[in-house]
């Protein structure tokens, strides 16, 4: 992991929003925490995406996100509707679309 990525990992403002583990493994050891840290720093406005080398990620991930964010919301509402005709056990929430949309919005 580059020193930019793991000034983001280790600093104050995402520590809290970093889980420190994920499925039993460390969060270190999964593939996407690089994209993690990324997109916590460019959400709280870090100094760290100042240099160019972070910035094309930041760009390809920017590029990708909107059409991430109507896919989550697709399956949210597929789920929702495969409820309704009993063909799935469990209602996804209201709260998981509006938590969703929230991060759609802080991200833009």
């Amino acid at each position: 992991m580059s020193q930019q990525l793991q000034k983001i990992k280790t600093d104050d403002a995402t520590k809290e929003l970093i889980p420190a583990k994920v499925q039993g493994t460390k969060l270190g050891e999964v593939l996407n925490m690089p994209t993690l840290c990324i997109i916590l720093a460019y959400m709280l406005r870090m100094n760290e995406l100042d240099d160019g080398s972070l910035q094309q990620d930041l760009e390809f991930i920017l590029s990708k996100a909107t059409y991430l964010i109507e896919t989550m919301l697709m399956v949210t509402q597929r789920m929702n509707m495969e409820f309704a005709m009993r063909n799935i056990p469990k209602r996804v929430s209201a709260k998981t679309a509006n938590t969703i949309i929230a991060f759609s919005q802080n991200l833009v």
